[in-house]
């Protein structure tokens, strides 16, 4: 529980497998140094409760199957390097609490089990960036108390495009591709690979 640490110096990870927690609730912690995890297939709790962190480098995430509440209460994150989630089968609340991410990365949710409140009160979100084949695997609850500026799919599919919903908290659901568009969203803020 590093409350006060503000910076930490280079780390020789090239060996560790497991970074669980390694940095949570290191609220003073502002940046952190580029890292050598490609070994590493842990990586949840680890950045949870650093709210003064605003930038996070380029990780290889490539063997990493566990992303949980990776960065729950990062308040101050606006955005998040390209991650490789091709085998995470945990993103349960993964982002929580990230009020400031105006955009999530690119994700490949193809292996995941568990994405329960994964954007939960990710009120700035703007633009998620997923892929067509595994968009609808995202559920309902993954959006829950995200404002405005949410989305699900039901997986169903028209023309080859996912049919994409936005929720807020006056109106139950409506059809992003359809007359109830809310005049703030346009298909520009789904990136559908």
């Amino acid at each position: 529980k590093c409350k006060v640490l503000e910076t930490i110096p280079q780390l020789n990870t090239s060996n560790v497998t497991n970074m669980r927690a390694m940095f949570e609730t290191c609220s003073s912690l502002t940046e952190i140094p580029q890292l050598n995890i490609s070994k590493v297939t842990d990586m949840g709790w680890m950045f949870q409760g650093c709210s003064s962190l605003t930038e996070i480098p380029q990780l290889d995430t490539s063997n990493v199957t566990d992303m949980g509440y990776m960065f729950q209460g990062c308040s101050s994150l606006t955005e998040i390097p390209q991650l490789d989630t091709s085998k995470v089968t945990n993103m349960m609340h993964m982002f929580e609490g990230c009020t400031s991410l105006k955009r999530t990365p690119q994700l490949d949710v193809g292996a995941e089990t568990y994405a329960s409140y994964m954007f939960y009160g990710c009120t700035s979100l703007a633009v998620i960036d997923v892929s067509k084949s595994t968009f609808g695997r995202l559920n309902d609850n993954a959006f829950w108390n995200c404002g405005t500026e949410c989305l699900q799919s039901d997986g169903a599919y028209a023309d080859g495009i996912p049919y994409v919903y936005v929720k807020d908290s006056t109106s139950r659901t409506r059809v992003l591709n359809s007359s109830y568009r809310p005049s703030t969203w346009s298909n520009a803020n789904v990136v559908i690979r």
